[in-house]
């Protein structure tokens, strides 16, 4: 432990031991007093002294001394300790003595000659309050410092953790997004069956709850477009189940009217969920067409889903769906809807991921009558057109506003 002391440094020996009987005497053996006769003494006493690790609190001078005044002595002083409490003790300073003490040497206190040795105690008691004060002061500073440092360097560990986290979740849903996407079908499989065609798919996040679906059976094509429960990565999970009944139904099963498909994924559906013995019914919307080039028809059959025909006459036809979801709570029947084709028809499947969407001048919803409308205008316009169209649409309607949901709308001619 550091011993406090107390250097008191005049040109005169009286003084000096006047003032070192004084301050021991005041303080009793709680503070060591040491004593020097010039100032260059002064500063080689502090300098024996701190090796030894004393604990210099106040040091005491006269200003009117050989070689070097007291002002300046202080001022050296405060350069090697600028918390020590510096006093000049003087009758003969002179303004710009005081002056320089107190702008160079931080002086604390400026006591005239002769002293009155209660005042002197008490400035010296208040000077060593003040000086513990301040050392308390800074040590608590200097503890804060350091559980600073630690808290940002803690901060920083974690934030490091999370973004390593982060980085490996996104790495994970890159790779899902890479799975979805092997998952749809090819558009050059598509190409094959369609003359002209177009798919606006347009995920929320990186993976979507909207898919779409493709099957080529004997003279029959079918399109599905699904649009699952959430999006992101829980309706990207639904997506490649709804994909996989879908297999199952028209694949394995060779289910091909667009009605018996709805019952036959949902009846899967519902055992998957039963087999989990979950209360989870996450399901999704879905809108099935199938074309019959044999019968020269158009079949469609929607959970909740919709289709828009344009005729080779430009008329066109709004089909809606059932009212019932794909959720496999229990087993629905659902109803087809038939058209002639006579010509040219052209055909759109469609998430309600656009019409959703909010943005315009007045941040509204684009709603589905303003959908069908846009669409419509759009008939004059080839289809491989009307992509781009249809996307510029969409993000000039959006603008700055955060995506509402996932976006698929296709449009397909025979």
């Amino acid at each position: 432990m550091k011993k406090k002391t107390i250097l008191c440094v005049d040109d005169e020996q009286i003084v000096l031991n006047s003032l070192k009987s004084e301050i021991s005497r005041h303080f009793g053996g709680r503070i060591a007093v040491e004593i020097a006769e010039s100032a260059e003494e002064a500063l080689e006493v502090l300098d024996f002294l701190l090796r030894r690790n004393h604990e210099i609190v106040v040091v005491v001078s006269d200003y009117v001394m050989p070689n070097m005044k007291g002002d300046e002595l202080l001022s050296r002083v405060h350069e090697m300790l600028p918390a020590t409490k510096k006093i000049l003790l003087t009758g003969q300073a002179n303004l710009e003595g005081v002056t320089n003490a107190i702008n160079q040497a931080s002086l604390y206190r400026y006591i005239a000659k002769p002293w009155e040795t209660n005042d002197l105690m008490m400035t010296l008691e208040a000077a060593v309050q003040s000086y513990e004060q301040d050392t308390l002061l800074q040590a608590q500073n200097e503890e804060l410092r350091l559980l600073n440092a630690n808290l940002e360097q803690k901060v920083a560990e974690r934030t490091a953790a999370l973004q390593e986290t982060n980085n490996q979740i996104q790495a994970s849903i890159r790779y899902a997004q890479r799975i979805q996407s092997a998952v749809l079908p090819s558009l050059e499989t598509i190409a094959k069956s369609f003359s002209d065609y177009f798919i606006f798919y347009q995920p929320r996040d990186v993976v979507s709850g909207d898919f779409y679906w493709f099957a080529e059976k004997e003279h029959k094509t079918i399109i599905v477009a699904a649009d699952c429960t959430g999006h992101g990565v829980p309706g990207a999970f639904m997506s490649l189940i709804g994909n996989d009944l879908l297999n199952r139904a028209v694949h394995d099963r060779e289910v091909h009217a667009p009605e018996k498909i709805l019952e036959q994924v949902d009846k899967s559906l519902n055992r998957v969920w039963r087999n989990e013995n979950t209360t989870l019914r996450d399901g999704m919307d879905v809108s099935v067409v199938v074309i019959d080039r044999q019968e020269q028809t158009l079949s469609f059959a929607g959970a909740r889903g919709v289709v828009l025909v344009f005729d080779a006459k430009g008329q066109m036809h709004y089909l809606k769906g059932d009212k019932t979801s794909i959720d496999g709570r229990k087993v629905s029947v659902f109803t087809r809807q038939s058209l002639p084709l006579e010509g040219k028809t052209r055909f759109y499947l469609y998430s309600d991921g656009f019409q959703d969407q909010f943005g315009g001048e007045d941040n509204f919803k684009f709603t589905s009558k303003r959908l069908r409308n846009f669409i419509a205008e759009l008939q004059t316009q080839p289809l491989t057109a009307q992509s781009q169209i249809v996307a510029d649409t969409f993000f000039k309607w959006k603008g700055d506003l955060k995506q509402t949901d996932d976006v698929l709308l296709m449009g397909f001619e025979i």
